[in-house]
């Protein structure tokens, strides 16, 4: 028997390209079982041209995955990908019948029976984590006996779909095996390459599970809220041999909470502080609840360059609805202390929560904008989705809606075989419930997807400029982004120019009519967001012409 693993096409031009780190999982406990593997990452090759366009996808795939001469197909899914999982998968049962064709990956755990009893094409569900599970699966045939006898699928069985009782979690997590990275090209994957540097980022597996209970994270599907690290030994192990066979310095940790426990922290910061003898850096996800001074020190000394925290919302009303209980006042001397000494402190937020208020909204891009100023590396903004087995889609799924232009984190920005994926996503809201939009009946009728990407860009690239509109002028957020839409829309443009080149150079434009025309000439000096006559706008002072749009 050989498997082939798919990686669906997954994230968008623009957006950062990722290793399959998954599938690489799974083909390094495939391989120490002594059954066959192989890897096809459809988002690498589409991102490089080497799978058709956005109507010719499926055809191209489906060759390439003939030529593999496997018989048993694994798609992985998270939300983003879901539909193009599912019609890989239809096309490979058009033209290889007798396939047979397994899903894992946190989407489709959140829903397996759902999965099967709407598509056909599916014969299995891997439900959870995934290597002690699909090694079983493989090592019997496909006879109902075996199936019975495998824990944490769902199946289909004489009398209808089966779902057997969980796998256990694995405990140590350094009993599994390496992952098998020799089944992509990692060099091919340019996007790794840290820019401006002669260096790599490559992804390492420290741990899994959070143990918290956001109403909106998914995660509890694939790890049990258990929260469980590598040994520090095997971490950095992994990190040398990495390092000795591709060039790797730098890492990326993959945990939802790498510092949840202060004990391991120290621990592992000791260990890297007396064997990491190669200098090797590292970043990972952290919490604000879950991080203080002297585990940021020791951390530092440990090689880390990075950390994200997922703030979600300023308003301590939001933080108790949503359960994420943050006390962010605690936090600023920290990205102060971050940014002093040289390590980049993400902070993400969310928007579109159904409680959320114009005061919780403006309350969430000014933190966002503060934290910026304190030093905060970068700023994100995302959109609510509502993902598979959460609580939040237990209250809202009635409501969801589709929206004509913006949805969700999982907006098909790719394109591929839209129309195809359209109709499976208006026919299975559950399945698919991450493109639907959470309704926001507090907040005014405005595009919160657009809003995240305008003021992401502002704070993170025009902070001057956006500081004196704030401060100076004393201007909402709710209010600047209204006006900035407004002005845009008086421009005949077809572009809402919410991000990218153009906005930013636009931009200072919208400030000076809107805000600076007067103020300037009470200032007395000249305005910082000066253009040049190459940015396709005139200098603020002389004649200005509209550019292009």
């Amino acid at each position: 028997m050989k498997i082939c693993l798919i990686n669906p096409p997954t994230t968008a031009p623009d957006q950062e390209a990722y290793l399959p780190m998954a599938l690489l999982a799974l083909g390094g406990a495939l391989k120490q079982a002594g059954i066959a593997c192989r890897v096809v990452d459809f988002d690498h090759l589409y991102r490089q041209g080497n799978c058709g366009d956005v109507e010719s996808f499926l055809p191209h795939a489906v060759e390439i995955l003939k030529q593999t001469q496997c018989d048993v197909f694994g798609i992985t899914t998270i939300c983003s990908n879901f539909p193009m999982a599912v019609l890989i998968a239809e096309e490979l049962k058009k033209h290889l019948p007798c396939c047979r064709i397994i899903m894992g990956g946190p989407q489709v755990s959140s829903v397996p029976t759902e999965t099967l009893e709407a598509f056909s094409q599916v014969d299995c569900v891997v439900v959870g984590e995934g290597e002690q599970v699909l090694t079983r699966l493989l090592s019997g045939d496909y006879s109902g006996e075996h199936l019975a006898s495998v824990p944490g699928i769902c199946f289909r069985a004489n009398h209808g779909i089966k779902r057997n009782a969980p796998q256990p979690l694995i405990n140590n997590l350094d009993d599994l095996p390496q992952p098998d990275y020799s089944l992509i090209d990692i060099h091919s994957y340019s996007a790794t390459r840290e820019k401006g540097e002669n260096q790599f980022s490559m992804s390492v597996e420290a741990g899994r599970g959070c143990p918290f209970h956001c109403t909106f994270c998914s995660t509890k599907h694939m790890w049990e809220q258990t929260f469980r690290v590598k040994s520090p030994e095997r971490i950095l192990s992994e990190m040398e041999y990495l390092h000795h066979v591709y060039g790797f310095k730098h890492f990326g940790f993959i945990h939802d909470n790498f510092t949840t426990q202060r004990k391991f922290v120290f621990e592992f910061a000791d260990y890297m502080i007396g064997h990491n003898r190669l200098g090797l850096t590292w970043a990972s996800s952290s919490r604000t609840d879950c991080i203080d001074a002297e585990r940021l020190e020791r951390l530092y000394q440990a090689g880390c360059r990075g950390l994200f925290f997922g703030v979600e919302t300023a308003s301590k009303k939001m933080q108790k609805v949503i359960h994420k209980n943050l006390k962010l006042d605690r936090f600023e001397p920290l990205i102060v202390w971050m940014n002093r000494h040289r390590l980049n402190a993400t902070t993400a937020f969310i928007t579109g929560f159904p409680e959320e208020t114009e005061d919780d909204l403006n309350a969430t891009v000014l933190t966002a904008h503060k934290y910026k100023k304190l030093g905060a590396c970068n700023v994100q903004f995302s959109q609510l989705a509502a993902l598979g087995g959460t609580e939040l889609l237990a209250k809202q799924e009635q409501y969801l809606y589709v929206h004509p232009e913006e949805s969700s984190m999982a907006r098909d920005r790719l394109r591929i075989h839209r129309d195809r994926v359209d109709k499976l996503i208006i026919g299975h809201k559950r399945l698919f419930s991450a493109f639907y939009t959470v309704p926001t009946p507090h907040l005014p009728p405005l595009s919160l997807e657009g809003m995240g990407i305008f003021f992401g860009e502002l704070i993170n690239k025009r902070l001057a400029l956006l500081t004196l509109i704030f401060e100076k002028f004393g201007e909402r957020p709710i209010d600047l982004f209204k006006k900035w839409h407004e002005w845009v829309s008086q421009r005949n443009t077809s572009a809402k120019w919410y991000g990218g080149f153009h906005f930013l150079h636009l931009f200072p434009l919208f400030a000076h009519e809107q805000y600076f025309r007067q103020a300037l000439l009470k200032l007395q000096f000249p305005p910082p967001f000066m253009m040049s006559e190459r940015s396709g706008l005139a200098i603020i002072g002389k004649q200005i012409s509209q550019p292009e749009i």
